[in-house]
């Protein structure tokens, strides 16, 4: 047994996970939801940090607690560095730092978005050479991996981030935050009621960028211009989602495309999907569909490894101790021996 205990507080999410690198197998993993943001309609940093200055210490007893375990049966403690909220990020750090410290363990400090898309390669029916689209809240990412661990990105956003985006038009239409969840029920209901739209146009950049610009305005004009537009009773709510359909199709669209271009130039075998957004029911669908008629393996991150969580940083450590000291050169250099730790840097 390989142990290691994990931590995440990149945003509002408070996670700490208990994992075996070497059977693949997550012992616990508890995770904490800041619902003070909900108030807001988004994330408050200052609020995020306090409240994982607040909620860690009990998060890692009890991941360690349910795992049957302590600090001294640990063979290594990781931690989130980057990409996220700095005060957040910083609580966590230095939690874990100090912990390392009193009980002389080595520690590695994770990049957020590796460890989305490492903890890929622990789903049943991952093969490589694959595609790993990281689709969450602050990113939409595309990478290829020719052989295990040799990473190369492919494509990123240039603007909005895809959950970002339907998080903020779910908002602005009246389904609270994070709108995600509720936005995916209503548009899985009117596809599954045979129902379809037709989507934004694709964004005239090329296939090394998703752009997300300007849909959030178009998706809450669309819905302005409707209701100022029209007399006597309307259907609101029909045309609320009928919007949501086209915002998320289009979401989609986009998704595919990029995964479909890179698919004519790299030898895939397996296309790999996680990050918040990958616990969508409706991309889920569209992608499995593609998947069918391309003859393509498709896999998901478990929708519990889909959000923000300490199992996926904890994996992250699998890579160091398999691959050493170069991982994917697109993240720069990684680790630098430190004294009595290894670092794991963006």
């Amino acid at each position: 047994m390989v142990l290691v205990i994990g931590v995440d507080t990149s945003c509002d999410d408070t996670s700490v996970a208990v994992v075996d690198v070497s059977s693949h197998q997550v012992l616990s993993n508890v995770r904490y939801t800041q619902a003070v943001h909900e108030i807001f309609g988004g994330v408050v940093p200052e609020f995020a940090s306090r409240y994982h200055l607040e909620i860690l210490p009990k998060l890692w007893a009890k991941a360690l607690k349910e795992a049957g375990m302590d600090e001294k049966d640990m063979d290594y403690f990781a931690v989130t560095a980057s990409p996220g909220l700095i005060g957040s990020l910083v609580v966590g750090l230095n939690f874990v730092k100090a912990m390392a410290a009193v009980y002389n363990k080595k520690f590695y400090i994770v990049d957020h978005l590796f460890a989305h898309a490492w903890i890929g390669t622990w789903t049943k029916s991952f093969t490589y050479p694959a595609l790993f689209l990281v689709v969450s809240g602050g990113h939409t990412e595309l990478y290829y991996m020719n052989k295990l661990g040799d990473f190369e990105l492919l494509a990123k956003t240039r603007d909005d981030a895809a959950g970002e985006l339907i998080d903020k038009v779910g908002r602005e239409y009246g389904l609270g935050y994070p709108a995600g969840p509720e936005v995916d029920k209503i548009v899985m209901n009117r596809w599954q009621n045979g129902l379809s739209v037709k989507p934004y146009p694709l964004p005239k950049v090329d296939y090394s960028s998703f752009s997300f610009s300007g849909w959030k305005t178009r998706a809450i004009y669309n819905l302005k211009k409707f209701l100022s537009d029209t007399t006597g009773d309307v259907d609101i709510d029909e045309k609320r989602c009928e919007e949501l359909h086209v915002l998320m199709d289009s979401v989609a669209e986009q998704l595919l495309s990029r995964v479909e271009y890179w698919l004519e130039k790299k030898n895939v075998e397996c296309v790999v999907i996680g990050g918040g957004v990958a616990a969508s029911s409706y991309i889920r669908k569209r992608f499995e569909e593609f998947g069918n008629r391309r003859c393509l393996k498709v896999s998901f991150t478990p929708r519990k490894f889909c959000p923000d969580n300490g199992a996926m940083v904890a994996a992250a450590v699998e890579y160091a101790l398999t691959f050493g000291s170069r991982p994917w050169v697109d993240f720069g250099d990684y680790f630098s021996d430190a004294a009595s730790h290894s670092v794991f840097l963006r």
